[in-house]
């Protein structure tokens, strides 16, 4: 129906905002309906503008994850399912009404637009952190790849079926009025949730968006619910046409934007432009031709938000093995089927070790918080970088085949992690996160060795020191701790659980983990307050008596002061003697120094990159003869 046929039900005249039309129907809201779902603590501004848009003629409701999280919290009270943002859909105003409405009650400055076209609206309430967002129903049609690949317009005229059609799933799709404290449910998305089904409204409107098979991914680890037999076989035959190929971050680039008349929008939108905003005279269309597949940017949300809120990880996993998405796109996880292992893991292969691990992580992480020993404000950061970790922990077992052992393959692992990262965006797992997480893989059987030698009761007040030093203090590691290190490690141990077919780990109670995290946590604050206190080595002095050209030689300059410390740490030299250090920084610089001609020369690499290759060495003094003689 074109949007002319449309007319105004009701029209209100206001000195503050002028003409405002109505489009609300009688029946609109003729879907099943429930007073049983409490959404608690409905913010007073929503109630606020729900009820000053009614006068407009229009309808407010509460929509998506927080109706939802209601839902589950009221038919499932086991589940801990918290609401932190609350969504908002009108009903039955143009969306240029809806935009006077609000910037006329919160300020022009107050009230942004995200999204191309009748983008969601976010509403900064002044004087309090709560932002809210609200969306109004609108139509969509395709027109090119990805998910940009539509023609959207303002439907205010839309019933409750119509508008939420467009929503990927039916738990996704209920409406909650905060005035009657009604629930909505156009398909059904109640009965879904108490049985515990994940399911699409409509299949063929589900598959116009690849990403939606993410989204049931991350909502299969959080929830524990299963997948529909229908559904599923829309994200196999998604994945099977490379409809979820991931995009460089690279290629995303910022779209151009053109004037057409309305007459030229359809010939353009087949060839993948899309319409975005305009009257029936002009479009604003986005001049881009829309890519196949998912770009990292949404990829990564949704793979972030599974590792941070799912409670059974391996769900989310086994999802994407039996959907085909590991084996099309993460290969790094999918060798980790069928390997097998030795006796020191009856649990399988290393991809059940793997999911144990990562379900035993989740654990140990709401353990520990619930201790008090993870800030609220590190949350985030710790728990990415922990569930990553403990998903990665084991990826270059593939390439490090030794019989039962699979020797250094905790040390192998560093490509493999790149490439993974590498299809990752920077925006939600950045430099840090991906730092942090190569050094606790790199490191997760020295922290099992050292806690079997504190075990045996062997003197490792060293060792504990430099893998701390090694962990925290090193730029390259930007913190990855001594105490995060532990809590992957008591992952690893609990993941070795036979007598399981849902990934259960060992329980906590019954494992030999947790001493190892509470010795971690308080060896990481007895050596942090003592190296603030510790006599550093003066490294200014000792710089003046090696003659060095800094601009050159950088690379020498940490290496030597990497290998002082490790002296130091070793008792070997004192910070404080400063003879004895001169000294064996001469040492280093001449010994390195052959060694990185010798490798210039024999091995055609740069001072550089073999400057680079040493300081990475966790030890660069073992690859000297001459140390012994210092």
């Amino acid at each position: 129906m074109d949007d002319r046929e449309h007319q105004p039900k009701l029209v209100s005249v206001s000195e503050k905002l002028g003409v405002v039309e109505s489009f609300l129907d009688k029946g609109f809201d003729d879907v099943t309906k429930s007073t049983e779902i409490e959404l608690k603590e409905i913010p007073e501004e929503v109630e606020k503008i729900a009820r000053e848009i009614a006068r407009l003629g229009g309808r407010v409701f509460l929509e998506g994850g927080c109706v939802r999280d209601a839902a589950i919290r009221t038919v499932h009270p086991e589940m801990k399912v918290d609401t932190k943002d609350y969504d908002m859909e009108v009903y039955g105003l143009k969306y240029q009404d809806v935009m006077r409405f609000l910037k006329t009650e919160f300020g022009d400055g107050n009230v942004t637009v995200t999204g191309a076209n009748f983008g969601v609206i976010r509403i900064k309430i002044p004087g309090k952190v709560l932002q809210l967002e609200m969306g109004v129903p609108r139509s969509e049609r395709k027109v090119g790849e990805g998910h940009k690949g539509f023609e959207t317009k303002s439907a205010p005229w839309m019933n409750m079926q119509e508008a939420a059609i467009r929503r990927d799933l039916t738990m996704n799709s209920m409406l909650y009025d905060p005035l009657t404290r009604t629930l909505y449910d156009p398909y059904g998305g109640l009965k879904d949730i108490e049985f515990g089904i994940i399911r699409a409204n409509d299949l063929e409107t589900f598959k116009e968006d690849p990403l939606r098979v993410l989204r049931v991914m991350q909502f299969v680890g959080r929830f524990g619910f299963t997948v529909s037999d229908e559904l599923m076989g829309a994200c196999k035959e998604l994945i099977g046409k490379g409809e979820l190929e991931p995009l460089a971050e690279s290629t995303v680039k910022a779209p151009k934007v053109a004037f057409v008349k309305s007459n030229e929008v359809l010939a353009k939108s087949e060839r993948g432009f899309v319409v975005v905003e305009g009257s029936r005279e002009t479009k604003r269309v986005l001049v881009e031709r829309q890519e196949k597949g998912i770009s990292a940017e949404r990829l990564t949300e949704e793979v972030t938000k599974m590792l941070l809120k799912a409670i059974e990880p391996s769900s989310s996993m086994e999802f994407l093995r039996e959907t085909g998405y590991i084996k099309k796109y993460w290969p790094e996880m999918y060798a980790l089927i069928g390997l097998r292992q030795g006796e020191m893991h009856p649990e399988g292969d290393v991809w059940t070790h793997t999911l144990e691990a990562m379900n035993a992580a989740r654990l140990v992480l709401n353990r520990e918080y619930a201790l008090g020993r993870i800030k609220e404000e590190d949350r985030g950061l710790v728990e990415l970088v922990v569930m990553l970790s403990a998903m990665l922990h084991d990826v270059a077992k593939v390439n490090r085949p030794n019989g039962d052992g699979f020797d250094f393959h905790d040390q192998a692992a560093r490509p493999i992690l790149k490439k993974f990262f590498s299809k990752m965006s920077h925006k939600d797992i950045g430099d840090q996160a991906r730092v942090q997480v190569m050094a606790l893989v790199k490191d997760h059987m020295n922290f099992l060795a050292l806690w079997e030698r504190i075990k045996a009761g062997e003197d490792s007040e060293r060792s504990a020191r430099r893998m701390f030093l090694r962990l925290n203090g090193d730029k390259a590691t930007i913190g990855a701790t001594l105490y995060l290190m532990a809590i992957v490690s008591e992952a690893d141990t609990l993941a070795r659980n036979p007598d399981t077919d849902k990934f259960e780990p060992i329980a906590m109670d019954k494992g030999f983990g947790f001493d190892s995290t509470d010795w971690a946590f308080e060896k990481s604050r007895k050596i942090a307050e003592n190296e603030k206190i510790r006599v550093k080595i003066p490294r200014e002095n000792i710089l003046r008596s090696l003659d060095i050209d800094l601009k050159k030689l950088g690379g020498l300059i940490g290496v030597i002061f990497k290998c002082l410390d490790q002296d130091e740490i070793d008792g070997v030299v004192a910070a404080n003697d400063i003879t004895d250090l001169k000294h064996r920084a001469v040492q280093y610089r001449d010994a390195f120094l052959v060694i990185a001609r010798s490798k210039v020369e024999l091995d055609g690499k740069s001072e550089k990159e073999v400057w680079r290759e040493i300081l990475s060495l966790d030890d660069p003094r073992s690859i000297l003869e001459t140390v012994k003689s210092l």
